[in-house]
């Protein structure tokens, strides 16, 4: 959910209706979803244990792409699995941002 804006059925949902300095803090549990970053917001996981953002494919991605600059994104379990391409947990193609206490899972 983006704090104070209302609830989302998907953190890209979320993420596409946020605004610059936004903080969006995302319950627990699992969400099947790749995400594009375009905007300079903290993505927080409300629980580093059990917030997942999973993703499967055959074909070559990012889980989580970053365009955009002063972004943080903080503890997720991002996990995917491709048996044919590369997989990229976070590709950042911006600067000055914060990742921390992630974890990335990617089995092929």
């Amino acid at each position: 959910r983006i704090e104070g804006k209302g609830e989302y059925s998907s953190i890209q949902k979320a993420i596409d209706n946020a605004i610059d300095g936004d903080k969006i803090i995302i319950k627990s549990g699992t969400y099947q979803e790749k995400l594009t970053i375009n905007k300079s917001i903290s993505l927080i996981a409300s629980d580093l244990k059990s917030t997942y953002i999973k993703y499967n494919n055959n074909t070559e991605i990012s889980i989580i792409r970053l365009n955009a600059d002063n972004c943080v994104i903080s503890g997720f379990i991002i996990s995917g699995n491709n048996q044919t391409r590369g997989v990229n947990g976070i590709e950042v193609i911006s600067s000055n941002n914060s990742i921390l206490n992630n974890k990335i899972e990617i089995s092929y």
